[in-house]
């Protein structure tokens, strides 16, 4: 027989167990709730891709912005743009701790409330290159990674972090498909028409 329904308890209502379960993801759970504390964001546009006949060259604008309740100072960019088959978790994780890359931009300042924007192009040799084969044809899947770093006044480590990682591609358009097209990398020299970003899983905030 199966139990009888009780009806909810004042009590055990107050306090529902499963509650704070899916919040264990959250990057922010180690920090007091009410901490003042800088919270950097990122957003990322991708404006151009264009192949070369001895590199691809990416430009972009990282559009980053103190949502936080006291200035970010002491802030670092990083950049990483490869293949995909060789930005790993683990190559990806080793970059968000500090490894390889380039310095995009090194101690910058955000007040409260104000954004900057970062724009620029990085270069992929071809050389470095393995093609992936789809279809019987060379295609290039890049990822870009990023990795934003900074600090704040007030107690403790006062140290925050937003990292994450993008693959790019071609928009697919009028097919409605969300999925980026990969890259020929048949052609010496060319644009990518409707170049876009999607952001992977592969991401580090605290």
């Amino acid at each position: 027989a199966s139990p009888t329904p009780r009806p909810a308890a004042p009590q055990p209502a107050r306090a529902p167990a499963p509650q704070p379960a899916p919040q264990a993801a959250h990057p922010l759970v180690t920090r007091p709730a009410g901490e003042k504390r800088a919270v950097v964001g990122m957003a990322l546009d991708i404006r151009t891709i264009r192949f070369e006949p001895d590199h691809v060259a990416v430009g972009f604008a990282l559009n980053l912005l103190n949502q936080g309740a006291v200035p970010a100072t002491g802030m670092m960019v990083r950049i990483a743009l490869n293949q995909g088959s060789a930005m790993t978790e683990p190559v990806l994780a080793r970059f968000f701790d500090g490894a390889g890359g380039s310095i995009l931009r090194d101690d910058m300042a955000l007040a409260v409330g104000a954004g900057e924007e970062l724009s620029t192009e990085v270069m992929l040799p071809r050389a470095t290159v393995e093609p992936l084969m789809i279809g019987g044809k060379p295609m290039l899947v890049p990822v870009i990674a990023f990795d934003v770093t900074y600090h704040w006044d007030g107690e403790g480590e006062a140290f925050g972090q937003n990292a994450g990682s993008f693959v790019l591609g071609r928009e697919q358009g009028a097919s409605g498909s969300e999925k980026l097209a990969p890259l020929p990398l048949d052609r010496a020299s060319y644009a990518v028409d409707r170049p876009g970003a999607r952001a992977t899983a592969i991401k580090r905030a605290q």
